[in-house]
């Protein structure tokens, strides 16, 4: 539903599945994940600011579409939390 608000807001809205995240991190790394990624983790605040980093860029820049997963490849590391769960992936045996 339409709606009109007295400040700027941005267009688009990304939501990521948790899982999904974890999981493709994992396959790029290709190392496991051993910690918890439940609500509340240190795993679930990364995506929270992939989630914000990339609303951000999105809604910065209307004209140049870019598909997340193009841009997370480039910048999964970038965000401030990936060093707060890095060391949880581990080697795969």
């Amino acid at each position: 539903m339409p709606f009109q608000s007295d400040t700027r807001c941005g267009t688009f809205m990304v939501q990521l599945n948790v899982s999904v995240i974890c999981e493709e991190l994992q396959r790029m790394l290709e190392k496991e994940y051993t910690e918890d990624i439940d609500e509340g983790s240190m795993f679930w605040s990364y995506v929270y600011e992939i989630e914000f980093e990339f609303n951000c860029f999105i809604n910065s820049n209307p004209t140049k579409p870019i598909s997340f997963w193009d841009w997370f490849i480039d910048n999964y590391n970038s965000i401030y939390a990936f060093n707060q769960i890095e060391d949880n992936f581990v080697d795969e045996e």
